[in-house]
């Protein structure tokens, strides 16, 4: 996973941090702590550094809300994870992510994600690119993504 370099959007949240942790501890990509409160992002990006004792954590502001900010955000990213609550920005944070031509996954649960990736389908097949909703609720997703992905790993364990 050498130069993967993953930005959680909601990074510092329940969620996000578990994903954070699980990242540092299984692979050697570096993370990007993301949401917009940039103090808490610190905040996160120091626990993690100091508790895995590395410096692959870092910190930085993205509002789903405001497109220029998720561009901005994704610059140097390889793949963005959706853990925010705000299933109502999907479209725009995919959106972002087609225009940076990069990878997206999120975590929703809502339908409305599905109605959101399904209008984009023609600009996500033009570039390419792997982009998974409900990952990690709809059974058999995560185990998708991890074999999409698994060039990318090192390793990967079950």
């Amino acid at each position: 996973m050498g130069n993967v370099v993953i930005l959680i959007i909601g990074g510092y949240g329940g969620t996000g941090r578990c994903l954070c942790r699980r990242l540092l501890r299984e692979t050697d990509a570096r993370i990007i702590v993301g949401g917009r409160n940039l103090t808490k992002s610190e905040r996160l990006r120091d626990q993690l550094n100091t508790e895995f004792d590395v410096d692959r954590a870092s910190a930085r502001i993205v509002d789903a809300t405001d497109y220029a900010s998720l561009l901005a955000a994704f610059k140097g990213i390889t793949l963005v994870i959706d853990a925010a609550i705000a299933v109502a920005h999907v479209y725009n944070v995919a959106s972002a992510a087609i225009a940076s031509n990069i990878d997206y996954l999120d975590i929703h649960i809502e339908q409305r994600t599905i109605d959101a990736l399904n209008a984009l389908a023609p600009q996500i097949k033009a570039i390419d690119r792997c982009f998974i909703t409900q990952a990690g609720f709809r059974p058999g997703l995560p185990a998708a993504f991890i074999r999409h992905a698994a060039a990318e790993f090192d390793r990967y364990d079950s």
